[in-house]
């Protein structure tokens, strides 16, 4: 006589979607912090922009501090020469409409905003930050809520992964275990089915090596063939123990 078993479906299924409801989660929040957000900010600048280019990227050097630091020596001249040197080449420059002749706006765009610059000739006569559609912190929260799910999703991950490779083996020598080991027909001194019917486990008595009482719990949730197991352990051992699915009273159902 032989039986092997591995885990029990309802616990795969159970970590199995335990972790893909986590992933799925995380991929939702991850999404919108690096993707559909980040181009809600870039369809905002392009909004605002007189005559936005056909390709438009950010530059991570255009922040609000950035403009903050520009806008607090605005005692000293800007040129654009300094702002192309801080920022790159900006997203957009043009004349400033219905400005004075030679007045131009100048475009950097950041990851949460944007910079706009009135120009006077080469020099910045005025340097304003614009918030975009979402700011910093919330794209902060979308990647941290994204980071931390995808972290927690690696624990129903690991579990699964371990539980896989667990076989439960019966044969004439006794029940092998993966947490426990052998245990023969002659450690075994009983079984307590007492809480099979609200727990769905049996408790498995037998003497270790040295002779110490011990209890090994058989899950119905852990164990694919636990009834093919539990059956035919009693059959050998003389146990007349019932594990059958206990079946609702029809009286009670109808209330």
């Amino acid at each position: 006589m032989q039986i092997v078993s591995g885990v029990g479906k309802r616990t795969i299924v159970r970590l199995g979607f335990m972790c893909a409801l986590l992933m799925i989660f995380a991929g939702w929040f991850a999404y919108d912090g690096w993707v559909r957000w980040p181009l809600a900010n870039l369809e905002a600048a392009r909004q605002a922009m007189p005559k936005a280019p056909a390709q438009l990227s950010v530059n991570p050097a255009a922040t609000k501090e950035a403009a903050a630091a520009l806008q607090a020596t605005e005692d000293q001249p800007h040129t654009l020469a300094d702002l192309r040197q801080r920022f790159g080449e900006p997203a957009f420059l043009g004349p400033l409409e219905g400005g004075e002749p030679g007045e131009q706006l100048a475009f950097f765009v950041g990851p949460y905003g944007w910079i706009r610059a009135t120009l006077q000739g080469e020099t910045a006569s005025k340097i304003d930050w614009h918030d975009g559609a979402k700011g910093y912190s919330d794209i902060a929260v979308q990647r941290l809520l994204a980071t931390a799910l995808l972290a927690v999703a690696m624990l129903p991950l690991a579990l699964l992964l371990r539980q896989l490779p667990r076989k439960f083996k019966l044969d004439d020598q006794g029940l092998a275990l993966p947490a426990t080991g052998q245990i023969t027909y002659d450690q075994m001194t009983g079984i307590d089915a007492t809480q099979f019917a609200s727990k769905g486990i049996v408790q498995l008595k037998y003497r270790d090596q040295a002779g110490r009482d011990r209890t090994a719990v058989l899950d119905e949730e852990q164990i694919q063939k636990f009834d093919e197991i539990v059956a035919a352990l009693c059959k050998v051992k003389g146990w007349p123990v019932d594990v059958e699915p206990v079946q609702a009273d029809p009286d009670n159902a109808q209330q």
